[in-house]
């Protein structure tokens, strides 16, 4: 997804950009029996309304693009915090910083 990559403390947190070279690298998947998977992520990431705002994540609908692909309308949990303390993750990249 276009967006930039950050550490937060031993996890990912992602967020948007408008600067088209800045990209997060990650895994789609296809799940079946999508909302109450959903309401499960949703509780997992502390995103539902029994958890206090502003919620550390945020659930959203963006464009990925797929390598040699087409773009798909994906559920992405984005970072919603201040960054500007946190290393940017510049291969976007988690796993191979």
């Amino acid at each position: 997804m276009q967006g930039r990559l950050f550490e937060v403390a031993g996890y990912p947190g992602a967020i948007e950009s408008a600067d088209p070279a800045a990209r997060v690298r990650g895994e789609i998947y296809r799940i079946r029996r999508g909302a109450s998977v959903l309401q499960e992520l949703d509780a997992y990431e502390e995103c539902t309304p029994e958890f206090p705002r502003p919620h550390e994540y945020l659930r959203k609908r963006v464009a990925v693009s797929v390598d040699d692909g087409p773009q798909l309308a994906c559920w992405v949990y984005l970072f919603n915090r201040d960054v500007s303390m946190l290393r940017w993750i510049r291969s976007g990249d988690y796993r191979n910083p």
